[in-house]
């Protein structure tokens, strides 16, 4: 016998009445998979303490028309919050500061140290696409912001590439 009071934190919580008219509580918990919200997990309680759960109302549980509406509203908000914090970091045209740049180099080394996709990682953190972290990159090679002897840009002592090109008779 299981001492388990249910799910940790249920997201939603329904009342089922099955074809035998007997009445049962469920409980979901949903988390993000692939970007989308997913059941992961299911508790069913009977109302009455006396009826066991068996075969034939797992099979009858609808749970796509009892939790669809939910989920699909949970990817809404998911869809506007990942929305809302592109449209926080867009420039539109607007050109990036040398800080912005700096950000987009520091997250670009740590993860080329860290041996992760440096282009996907820039886009994960600043919440843009690939294309636009790729735009910032090169923006900040431009600039000259990356070095060839450290990995912080703030320093001046270091040589940019820029600078090195120069340097170099062709």
């Amino acid at each position: 016998m299981s001492t388990d009071q249910g799910l940790r934190r249920p997201d939603i919580k329904m009342m089922f009445t099955d074809g035998l008219g007997k009445g049962w509580n469920l409980s979901v918990e949903l988390k993000t998979i692939n970007g989308r919200p997913e059941i992961v997990a299911l508790l069913v309680r009977s109302i009455r303490s006396n009826v066991a759960i068996n075969r034939r109302l797992l099979r009858e549980l609808p749970l796509e028309s009892l939790f669809g509406e939910a989920i699909a509203l949970e990817a809404k908000h998911l869809n506007q919050r990942a929305t809302g914090n592109k449209r926080s970091t867009a420039h539109q045209g607007r050109r990036h500061t040398d800080d912005e740049l700096r950000a987009v180099v520091h997250l670009y080394m740590d993860a080329q140290r860290g041996r992760r996709p440096v282009q996907a990682t820039v886009a994960k953190a600043l919440g843009i696409s690939i294309a636009a972290a790729n735009r910032r990159i090169i923006a900040a090679r431009r600039r000259g912001l990356f070095t060839n002897t450290s990995t912080n840009p703030d320093t001046s002592t270091n040589i940019t590439n820029q600078q090195k090109r120069k340097k170099s008779p062709q």
